[in-house]
């Protein structure tokens, strides 16, 4: 017996979060998962964040060009199945690995995100200058709210990031109703 995932649903209205993905996963397993694709048709997004990447960026064999394809490739894979879906994007977090170092290819991801996002039409949420910027995380650690391995965020650190998201997404939301009844 295989268990490829779990959808759980609740009685919500018209809204359903669903979380596809596995910890220490790259863009790479992603784009090598031949479910993937039937997956995201079993759930149908009309929206879909995208925050992927930090394995990707950590390692000295970073390239902008392969985290920008496999990204195409995702990102095709939810609009073959939505076209209309409206795409997030979230940068990386800053982070800091014990054999890697300090991230210095953030700039390279941002970058990257901000291309996909000219060509998708879709939104990005830097998390990364929310956080501070570069070396935040210790400051993040330090208010515990990112573990010791300086890479992943505390519970609260991963509520906070939840809380700041939705508070973005709401204010641009509100934004777009006043712009439209000011029309």
């Amino acid at each position: 017996i295989h268990i490829h995932g779990v959808l759980v649903e609740d009685s919500l209205p018209n809204v359903r979060f669903v979380n596809i993905g596995t910890n220490g996963a790259s863009t790479d397993s992603y784009v090598k998962e031949k479910l993937l694709l039937k997956q995201i048709d079993a759930v149908n997004p009309d929206l879909a964040i995208i925050a992927l990447g930090v394995n990707d960026a950590s390692g000295k064999n970073f390239t902008k060009d392969r985290f920008v394809q496999n990204y195409h490739k995702i990102v095709d894979a939810v609009l073959a199945v939505n076209p209309n879906c409206a795409i997030i994007f979230v940068s990386n977090n800053d982070f800091c690995g014990y054999r890697t170092g300090h991230n210095k290819n953030q700039p390279l991801v941002v970058e990257a995100m901000k291309e996909l996002c000219n060509r998708y039409h879709a939104s990005l949420w830097n998390l990364y200058s929310v956080m501070g910027g570069s070396k935040s995380i210790y400051t993040w650690q330090k208010h515990g709210l990112a573990n010791t391995d300086r890479i992943h965020f505390t519970s609260d650190g991963y509520f906070l990031e939840g809380d700041l998201l939705f508070g973005a997404i709401l204010r641009e939301y509100e934004a777009h109703l006043k712009k439209l009844a000011d029309e």
